[in-house]
């Protein structure tokens, strides 16, 4: 968990593409100002 904060990381992004494969990105999300397409605890502060 500690290497994860260290690396800046809060959020994992799956992409499903057309050809069936599926994306993984670990990510850094502002909290205060999410993306539109976040979901879970972090949406419920729009």
């Amino acid at each position: 968990m500690l290497r994860i904060f260290l690396l800046e990381i809060n959020a994992i992004r799956l992409t499903k593409f057309t050809n069936g494969e599926i994306g993984i990105e670990f990510i850094w999300m502002d909290t205060e100002n999410p993306p539109s397409d976040a979901i879970g605890w972090v949406s419920k502060k729009k």
